[in-house]
């Protein structure tokens, strides 16, 4: 299953939006806040796009999956790194 389609990151964005809007509504700066939620998903949605495209050429056979496995598991733990930069 690709890393979006995960319900857990569907319910974070929603969550995200959520306080974007309380801190709308109480005053402060929802365009820095909205400027650094955009930047966070660019980021999440770059790495995803880099996992999907070493899967697609590990189950393709183009590449041997040893070869990938190293830049597949600094790929994820990026994701992880992001994910915790929008907590």
């Amino acid at each position: 299953m690709p890393q979006w389609d995960d319900p857990g990151r569907r319910a974070t964005a929603e969550q995200d939006m959520h306080v974007m809007l309380e801190v709308q509504a109480s005053g402060g700066s929802a365009l820095q806040y909205q400027n650094e939620l955009d930047t966070v998903l660019e980021q999440l949605a770059e790495a995803n796009h880099r996992l999907e495209r070493l899967y697609d050429a590990a189950e393709t056979g183009k590449i041997p999956l040893a070869d990938l496995a190293t830049r597949i598991h600094e790929l994820r733990n990026r994701q992880e790194e992001i994910d915790c930069s929008e907590e």
